[in-house]
């Protein structure tokens, strides 16, 4: 978690949870789960391949999804 706080630093924060991040073209949040022990991700892009790259990036940095 504190390397995507230090990575995606020029983000807008959501005031209500600061693991979320805002840009232009897309955002994400990561929280943890209350129930199991994972982390969860929500990301949304303006298209197919921004989706794409963003979701690349942060699975480089969180790690391979569950199964």
């Amino acid at each position: 978690m504190d390397e995507l706080v230090e990575r995606f630093s020029d983000g807008r924060n959501d005031y209500q949870d600061v693991k979320t991040k805002h840009y232009d073209d897309w955002w994400f949040n990561v929280r943890h789960s209350n129930t199991e022990p994972y982390l969860r991700l929500v990301l949304e892009a303006k298209d197919d391949g921004e989706l794409e790259r963003r979701q690349d990036e942060l699975i480089g940095i969180l790690g391979n999804p569950a199964d």
